[in-house]
């Protein structure tokens, strides 16, 4: 299942090979296999399981099913997720917790995503290293005595190890990584860049449109460019 991109995972669901149950379980397991690459602050597992158990009664009736129906999703953690702890990657914000979802949040989930939980990075997104000194520094999971570049180092290791498999501010659909299905993240100066670097993560990157994509909701250190 590790190798499976967002189209490959809605055909297995299709051809009632796999369940969103089953799909869910794998990404939390490679969640806590690989903790030690600090890719996630706060971990939903127990509501991701609810959202999987609700979406594949709705797949066994024959509800109308949204574009991301079953996929599991990281947020970067400073994304607003109502009733999830948000901190932006900062111990000053240790305990907050919004009252209502980010746009991006809101669509997403209405498409059928399930959350898995909201992802490491730079403090306040203030930095391109993701060495977090409060909830653990990102480690590449190619060599993890280097970078996994930032401010959203939790998403790229996802990206990188498999744990998750597809993302940014919108959803990549046939990536070709490992561990979790999704992430959903900000860029403003060198996430996407800092990540296809080769002696990096050697990803290939793009990046949206400004007006693309509704941001409130988002934390956003620099307005002009995140």
């Amino acid at each position: 299942m590790h190798d499976l991109s967002i189209h490959k995972i809605q055909q297995l669901y299709e051809t009632k090979k796999a369940s969103p149950i089953e799909v869910t379980e794998y990404c939390l397991h490679q969640i806590e296999q690989f903790h030690n690459l600090h890719a996630f602050i706060t971990v939903t597992a127990e509501e991701a399981l609810l959202q999987a158990k609700l979406t594949e009664q709705k797949m066994m009736t024959n509800n109308p099913l949204g574009k991301l129906e079953g996929i599991p999703i990281g947020w970067k953690d400073n994304i607003h997720t109502a009733n999830i702890k948000t901190t932006s990657g900062s111990i000053v914000d240790e305990q907050f917790i919004p009252m209502k979802n980010a746009s991006i949040v809101d669509h997403l989930l209405g498409q059928g995503a399930i959350t898995l939980g909201k992802q490491n990075m730079h403090e306040f997104a203030f930095g391109i290293t993701s060495n977090n000194p409060f909830y653990g520094p990102v480690k590449n999971p190619w060599d993890t005595s280097i970078t996994a570049a930032g401010s959203s180092g939790g998403c790229s290791n996802g990206h990188g190890s498999g744990i998750d498999r597809h993302g940014h501010w919108w959803i990549y659909s046939d990536s070709s990584c490992r561990l979790w299905s999704g992430w959903i993240e900000t860029d403003i100066w060198i996430t996407k860049r800092g990540r296809c670097n080769e002696h990096i993560l050697d990803f290939r990157s793009c990046r949206t449109n400004y007006k693309r994509c509704n941001r409130r909701g988002a934390y956003a250190r620099c307005s002009y460019a995140n």
